[in-house]
């Protein structure tokens, strides 16, 4: 059963899947930190009011607004944060 998983994952990689989230400047210190307090990051961290968000963090902006930075840090702090957690992470490429 397990191989049969990393089968399908492998299936969907590609050498340059990793490029646009690697092209994507890290955040300036202490500049993203303030979305981990919002009640919306929290509620989504600890599975609060699931109903609610369905386990999807929203992030939407005017573009050039940062959004892709602001989830690179949170991805970063989840990754560190969440060390028990298996995390997929994508970042579409247009």
């Amino acid at each position: 059963m397990r191989l049969i998983g990393i089968d399908c994952l492998c299936s969907l990689s590609f050498s340059t899947i990793d490029d646009r989230q690697d092209n994507v400047a890290l955040a300036h210190p202490d500049t993203c930190d303030w979305l981990f307090k919002t009640a919306q990051f929290q509620q989504w961290l600890y599975w609060n009011n699931l109903p609610s968000h369905n386990r999807v963090l929203w992030i939407k902006g005017k573009p050039g607004a940062g959004k892709l930075t602001l989830m690179k840090h949170t991805l970063l702090y989840c990754q560190k944060t969440l060390k028990d957690y298996i995390i997929a992470a994508y970042f579409f490429n247009a």
